[in-house]
């Protein structure tokens, strides 16, 4: 099989713990595992997936396109933290409101 990337998978995904590339038991294992998680969890973790190497390597791009990510701007960020504090202050006075109702009543437990 042929790839038209500089790497084999070999090189970026850790097929040792995770055979993917071959039939058989063990591999079912894993899909098995996996489903299991993202019937549990919503989500599945594979730790230790991705050599060393691809983590390098991801890791290195990710650098080197950095610059042209979307960064927020000041006003966007102020504003943000502004919503952010007025639901919070929302859910404490709400949360403060219900505590002060039910103090103030007799409660026979």
């Amino acid at each position: 099989m042929t790839y038209n990337t500089p790497y084999r998978p070999e090189d970026l995904i850790n097929l040792v713990d995770f055979p993917i590339h071959q039939n058989g038991p063990e591999r079912d294992a894993l899909i098995s595992e996996v489903h299991a998680q993202l019937a549990a969890d919503g989500c599945a973790v594979l730790k230790r997936f991705l050599t060393e190497r691809a983590i390098t390597l991801l890791t290195e791009e990710a650098d080197s396109v950095a610059s042209c990510a979307h960064r927020p701007s000041i006003a966007q960020t102020l504003i943000s933290r502004w919503m952010t504090r007025c639901l919070t202050l929302r859910i404490r006075a709400a949360a403060f409101m219900t505590v002060q109702t039910l103090s103030s009543r007799q409660i026979i437990l």
